[in-house]
């Protein structure tokens, strides 16, 4: 009996230094996989937070419209995503990328005693692919809120200011607080 006691010590023995020496093989290697910055790698997260903030300061500084804009950050999205979407009133939708709407003629405003250069919505209405006889009653505007314009009250002192890869509707025909940031839908009735 007490040799069977002996040997089932020695195997429990046994089996806990086996699954101890597995635990320790298997055990993932603290070294994290590099973050590559601009080419630079950096596995130190207080390294890289502080990186990307110095990346975040020097695009809002440098081409961030002080006046009217989003922050621009230093990891926007390609030129190429859609960021606008125009649904039409027979079922149709059409989309804009950045690169498409930079592509657009700008018209210059003034609205709140400043000039304002941006994208007049009756050109991207026109790029949407809107017939002339097509019968639109409503326009509606939605971003960080919404704004519905009767059609006969549209023209070209309603643009879209194009700030860090986010569109801002603005207009003298509307009082600043109305103005929309973030408009990614327009929706013709």
């Amino acid at each position: 009996m007490k040799q069977k006691r002996n040997l089932l010590v020695v195997i429990v023995i046994f089996v806990v230094l086996v699954c101890a020496c597995q635990m320790e093989v298997s055990r993932p290697d603290s070294t994290p996989e590099p973050i590559y910055i601009d080419g630079t790698p950096y596995t130190s997260p207080m390294d890289i937070i502080e990186q990307f903030a110095k990346q975040t300061a020097v695009a809002q500084t440098e081409t961030a419209n002080p006046y009217y804009s989003s922050p621009v950050y230093a990891t926007q999205m390609p030129d190429t995503t859609e960021i606008l979407f125009v649904d039409l009133s027979d079922g149709r939708r059409a989309a804009f990328s950045l690169a498409e709407l930079s592509g657009l003629p700008e018209k210059t405003i003034v609205a709140a005693g400043r000039e304002l250069t941006g994208i007049s919505l009756t050109t991207i209405l026109e790029a949407s692919g809107l017939g002339a006889g097509d019968s639109i009653q409503t326009v509606s505007v939605s971003g960080f809120g919404s704004v519905t314009l009767l059609k006969s009250k549209i023209d070209d002192s309603f643009i879209f200011l194009v700030t860090g890869g986010s569109l801002k509707l603005v207009s003298p025909s509307l009082p600043q607080s109305a103005w929309l940031d973030g408009v990614a839908l327009i929706t013709l009735r």
